[in-house]
């Protein structure tokens, strides 16, 4: 059972950070919200038959039973949802009507561990996934936007890849698997979806190298160990597994600061209409200024207000690079900067506006210490630019 529950586990992990990444991002519409469901009745899926691997009470059980029921009915709504329209009564009543018979049987002490349940519940499965996979292809393509077309299409692509791998979850004494590979299958199709809408090239090569690297650690290890046949097919899925969530971690992180330069630039292209305090409200909000901290001329009265604004004035920005490497060496106005950094463990400081004074602090972020973004001082830098501008012109903005 350790391939099995270590598959699981990370399936759960990618699934969460596939989660967290739907959940941040902006102007969610239903297929989202709906693809966020089916997420969490697989992570419970995943989550609770690991307890029941362990022998934990009956509860987990019947949440494993149930929501492995309750798949294909989220697939189906996800489907119309996709589809803009309802799906046909006779795909409905079988679908929703095998959930739940599933279900309430899995609440009969003992039921779900006879081969007649097991046997129903594939066939509901199957049935399910292969009902949304014909209501998929036999959509209405003209009456959908390409948008909409390719979001179907990518939906009919993972019911595709998930049918073979699902079917491995029902070990037989007569077709035994080394490992159930419903979790690897899982991973995947997150991982097609952060790539589906950017490249639709890419992703192939990426994933083909991904599987040549779990098949080549699998077999060094076979040479050095001389594993059978069945510990190297574990070796190399839980390889590939254990890759994939990283690069699901990796792309999440990607997505997020891309959002992130986004919504900068957007505002950046919006500068000229913005009065100053509107514009940097918006700034200070936006999620690449996390960690920024705006101080105003009260908070740096003790640093010599003329001599910190005579030398930023110059390049707008100050970094801790730019000072000396002693102390003893700073001049008056570089001895200020020294001091505002330790104070505010900043390693940037920004010049926003100087009458009245107005400074924007930062430190670098992760191990590496990078600083702003690009567009967050680009940004700054336009905040001066717009506080440079006369009375009136602000007066008039406003």
């Amino acid at each position: 059972l350790v391939p099995d529950i270590a598959l699981s586990r990370a399936a759960f992990a990618g699934m969460g950070t596939f989660l967290w990444h739907l959940g941040r991002s902006q102007g969610q519409g239903a297929v989202a919200k709906q693809f966020q469901m089916i997420l969490i009745t697989v992570m419970v899926f995943q989550s609770a038959r690991i307890l029941v691997w362990l022998d934990v009470t009956w509860f987990f059980r019947f949440a494993t039973y149930a929501s492995a029921a309750l798949i294909p009915l989220m697939a189906l709504l996800l489907c119309e949802v996709l589809l803009r329209r309802h799906a046909p009564l006779w795909a409905k009543l079988s679908i929703g009507g095998s959930t739940v018979a599933l279900i309430a049987l899995a609440t009969w002490p003992g039921a779900t561990q006879t081969s007649g349940y097991i046997a129903a519940l594939l066939v509901a499965q199957l049935w399910g996934f292969g009902t949304v996979g014909w209501l998929v292809w036999r959509r209405d393509k003209a009456s959908l936007s390409d948008v909409e077309n390719r979001q179907i299409a990518w939906l009919g692509l993972s019911l595709i890849f998930i049918l073979p791998f699902l079917a491995s979850d029902y070990r037989q004494d007569w077709a035994p698997v080394p490992v159930r590979l419903s979790g690897i299958a899982i991973l995947v199709t997150c991982w097609l979806s952060l790539w589906g809408p950017r490249n639709a090239v890419t992703p192939a090569w990426t994933l083909g190298w991904i599987t040549i690297a779990a098949c080549v650690s699998a077999l060094v290890l076979w040479l050095h160990l001389d594993l059978s046949g069945a510990q190297v097919m574990q070796v190399g899925v839980l390889s590939m597994a254990l890759i994939l969530v990283f690069d699901l971690f990796r792309r999440v992180a990607v997505l997020q600061q891309e959002t992130r330069q986004a919504a900068l630039l957007s505002q950046l292209a919006g500068a000229a209409q913005q009065p100053f305090d509107s514009f940097l409200l918006h700034i200070s909000n936006s999620a690449a200024a996390e960690g920024v901290l705006i101080l105003h001329g009260d908070e740096v009265q003790d640093f010599g207000a003329d001599a910190l604004t005579g030398l930023l004035r110059r390049t707008g920005r100050y970094g801790a690079a730019d000072l000396p490497g002693e102390a003893g060496d700073d001049t008056l106005a570089q001895s200020q900067i020294r001091m505002l950094m330790r104070r505010y463990q900043a390693d940037q400081v920004f010049l926003l506006s100087d009458a009245p004074i107005l400074l924007a602090v930062a430190r670098g972020d992760g191990l590496g210490g990078r600083g702003p973004s690009p567009e967050l001082c680009a940004a700054f830098a336009m905040a001066r630019l717009i506080s440079g501008r006369p009375a009136a012109a602000k007066e008039a903005a406003a």
